[in-house]
């Protein structure tokens, strides 16, 4: 009921009962007008009241999360939304402050004391720490409620429904996608799997700082780099930023076609050139991109034959078929990668010398992933959103599984962090992945070894809690025991319990 109405209600009210006192001395007529005024009073309140719209039930109703502190920013109303996205219940957050609750460990961050202080909303984004480390992505406006008076009477803490969230998620991905053109100038050019340049290291800016200036000449290149540090891509970079970017641009893998038939797919036949050849010839690859760029993948795995042939293309830009007498003039740019060591080849005699200085007039090494740790998260980012869309699935990480992605080596680099991102995304039991083991148990089987790093300061600092609570259930015997003894909540060691992985039925026998 508003609070006009109900003073005016009441004023009314305590104007006919001193009336009726007074009455009780004059006639009985005017007793009877009074009790009338009084039961028309009674009649409209009841109307009133059948009016008053039940904002609790709204509340309740509503998917979206909703809890209400009040001036003190103590907690004093949660609805069903909140405690079903979150798994935090009524009883563990009302009548406790912000400030307690963070205290606890349960909040990571509050805002409502800054709202109560400033009377201005906030609106929070992106990945809001809560409960059992859980990771829930939302959107949350802080709004403070006024009095008369004009000072803040209740904080409504709104946190919107994650599932609505992931829809308009997808949706804006869709859209996205339909408008934001390809960062490749043209689909035939991209494999599958190549991300864009991603990394804001020192390392990767020299890299594709060296790749932006000789992606407008038509300089030969060697890009080096061990696998899966992403040299494939870094030769899509550099044809889509030179003047042949809308000319052919043809990969080969130099490993991926048998060596008897390579000869023939690079410089093509005429008719009749050997036994099983197409009766009208073929045109090789290396035709097919003139004017454009040819990609040679794994160069150092061509046969001494092959490379003393390439070598003649390079040299004299021109190239004769198998069979064939009559010399083809290319206008082609050559980008040649390996992950080997050509100039230990050179020494094993496996590689020619003057072919290497032909290749390697610009050379570029891309330094592996452990070189460039801090361009992990921005990859994980990356992939997170791919594959997300991909599968149709939000995923959130805590800062344990981040802590590992940037400690492992990856022998594999991009491309194995890549698939562990996607393993992650599609095995997780729901949008959270709650353990590390899964993501340990798939890099130990790479033969990496997280455990023996040296650890953080988050490390030492969690290993230190989970031995303090050990201790604390060992020497005083019951989960209640010891969170008196800590001074902490039943269900605050509770969480850090199952956080941490204490046998509790162990350690209280």
């Amino acid at each position: 009921m508003d609070h006009h109405y109900l003073d005016c209600y009441i004023s009314e009210l305590h104007t006919i009962i001193a009336e009726l006192d007074h009455a009780e001395t004059n006639s009985t007529a005017e007793t009877g007008s009074l009790q009338s005024r009084l039961s028309s009073l009674e009649c409209r309140m009841r109307q009133e009241k059948a009016e008053i719209i039940d904002f609790k039930s709204i509340i309740d109703a509503s998917s979206d999360g909703i809890y209400i502190s009040d001036q003190n920013a103590v907690i004093r109303y949660v609805n069903a939304a909140y405690a079903n996205h979150t798994g935090l219940t009524p009883e563990e957050l009302i009548g406790k402050s912000g400030q307690q609750l963070l205290d606890e460990g349960v909040f990571r961050q509050i805002v409502t004391p800054e709202v109560i202080k400033t009377k201005q909303q906030r609106v929070l984004t992106g990945y809001i720490r809560t409960v059992n480390d859980r990771d829930i992505y939302g959107y949350s406006i802080v709004k403070p409620i006024f009095n008369e008076l004009g000072e803040v009477a209740y904080v409504v803490v709104t946190l919107y429904d994650p599932a609505r969230l992931r829809g308009r998620y997808h949706e804006f991905s869709q859209l996205r996608n339909q408008l934001q053109p390809s960062i490749q100038v043209r689909q035939d050019s991209i494999s599958e799997g190549l991300e864009p340049v991603i990394g804001s290291s020192k390392v990767l800016k020299e890299v594709y700082d060296i790749a932006k200036r000789v992606a407008r000449t038509d300089a030969t290149i060697l890009i080096q780099g061990e696998s899966g540090v992403g040299k494939e891509g870094l030769a899509d970079f550099i044809c889509t930023n030179s003047p042949r970017k809308n000319k052919p641009f043809i990969k080969i893998n130099c490993t991926a076609i048998p060596a008897d038939l390579l000869e023939s797919e690079l410089f093509g036949y005429e008719q009749g050139a050997f036994t099983g050849a197409n009766r009208k010839g073929k045109i090789g690859l290396f035709e097919q991109a003139n004017y454009g760029t040819i990609l040679l993948d794994e160069i150092g795995d061509l046969s001494m034959q092959l490379q003393a042939k390439l070598l003649r293309v390079i040299q004299q830009k021109e190239l004769i078929k198998l069979g064939g007498s009559a010399p083809i003039k290319l206008e082609i740019r050559i980008i040649a990668s390996t992950n080997a060591n050509l100039k230990q080849k050179i020494q094993d005699g496996s590689f020619r010398e003057d072919l290497y200085y032909r290749l390697s007039t610009i050379p570029i090494h891309i330094p592996s992933l452990r070189e460039r740790r801090e361009d992990i998260r921005e990859l994980i980012t990356y992939f997170m959103d791919y594959y997300g869309q991909m599968h149709h699935r939000l995923l959130e990480l805590s800062d344990e599984h981040m802590m590992i992605f940037e400690r492992y080596d990856w022998p594999g680099n991009i491309r194995q962090l890549r698939n562990v991102v996607e393993y992650l995304v599609v095995c997780a039991d729901d949008d959270y992945v709650s353990s590390i083991e899964p993501l340990l148990r798939i890099l130990e089987f790479d033969c990496g070894n997280v455990k023996n790093a040296i650890p953080t300061l988050a490390e030492s600092m969690n290993s230190y809690e989970k031995m303090i609570i050990s201790q604390a259930l060992k020497k005083s015997g019951g989960v209640r025991k010891a969170a008196e003894v800590l001074g902490i909540d039943p269900a605050t060691i509770s969480r850090k319990i199952k956080r941490y992985g204490i046998d509790v039925l162990k350690r209280e026998n």
